[in-house]
């Protein structure tokens, strides 16, 4: 699955980017995100609920 987005962020450029470092973060601003972990300097697996009722 890819997920892809674009958004504005009004916040200094190494504030966001600690913010995507950091899976806990991350997770947060993920809509539906259940689990996120981090396997490696550039991978992460992740938990979504999409949709349902």
């Amino acid at each position: 699955m890819k997920i892809e987005g674009s958004y504005d962020v009004s916040a200094r450029r190494q504030k966001v980017w600690a913010a995507f470092l950091d899976p806990a973060q991350l997770a947060t601003a993920m809509p539906g995100c259940e689990k996120l972990e981090r396997l490696g300097p550039d991978e992460y697996r992740a938990i979504l609920k999409i949709g349902g009722r």
